[in-house]
């Protein structure tokens, strides 16, 4: 039994290797053997579906992701049926949401609302997709996503009654995460006041944080507010810089 665990273990790692060089189809080539049984299952499954998307062969990554009791696989099968880069049924999405929900995994709960969301897939019910993200809330010990759409749904009254100043509680929470779009969001409510008062200099600060995070909406923000002279900001060499940042990005 052990001698059986080592060779798997040294296909796993020579698999991994291939992978992370981008010889993604030596790497499947290598991980296949270990897709049916064994201790490396769950993981080979979920990384040859990652080989796969990387090749764009969106079809079979959506086969090996859900070969996989993986959370990472459930996640990334999940990114593909909320981007429609696959043939999916409503089924095959709520049943993997239902596999991160029952593991407290909050992506479970997000994308379950994503689908209640809009109308797309005929489920459409806005006060149930925000309820789920407050079960999430109170079952997940890992929530951030899920207070960044709370915080978005309430900005604009999705399934709840609109409540700038809660959203803008819940976005000021996530400043000190990694997350560029909840700071957006929160600059431009200082900006206009939404929820807060109006604070110019407080949204200068964070659309400058996702500015300097390539967040082409923040620098667009920054160049109106360094060359509008009626706000008291105007410089010509920050609007200068920004406006050139924005150019080699590729405009807006």
């Amino acid at each position: 039994m052990r001698e059986e665990l080592n060779q798997q273990s040294k296909i796993y790692d020579e698999g991994m290797k291939y992978a992370k060089k981008h010889e993604y189809e030596l790497a499947i080539e290598t991980l296949i053997p270990l897709t049916k049984k064994g201790k490396y299952i769950n993981q080979a499954n979920c990384n040859i579906g990652v080989c796969y998307e990387r090749l764009k062969d969106y079809e079979n990554a959506k086969k090996f992701y859900m070969a996989s009791n993986n959370d990472i696989a459930k996640h990334n099968v999940l990114i593909l049926f909320d981007n429609e880069q696959v043939v999916f049924t409503n089924e095959e999405y709520f049943e993997e949401c239902d596999y991160l929900i029952k593991r407290h995994n909050q992506f479970g709960y997000l994308y379950l609302s994503y689908i209640h969301q809009n109308d797309k897939r005929g489920v459409e019910d806005k006060e149930k997709a925000f309820n789920l993200l407050l079960d999430g809330l109170e079952n997940c010990p890992k929530c951030e996503r899920l207070v960044f759409e709370i915080a978005f749904l309430l900005a604009g009254g999705c399934g709840c009654k609109k409540d700038h100043y809660k959203s803008h509680i819940l976005y000021r929470t996530l400043l000190e995460g990694n997350n560029v779009v909840a700071k957006y969001n929160y600059a431009e409510q200082c900006l206009f006041g939404w929820g807060c008062k109006k604070d110019v200099d407080e949204a200068i600060k964070y659309f400058t944080i996702a500015g300097e995070k390539n967040y082409k909406d923040a620098i667009s923000y920054l160049i109106k507010i360094y060359t509008d002279k009626d706000e008291g900001h105007a410089d010509k060499e920050k609007a200068l810089y920004w406006q050139t940042k924005l150019d080699r990005l590729g405009g807006k």
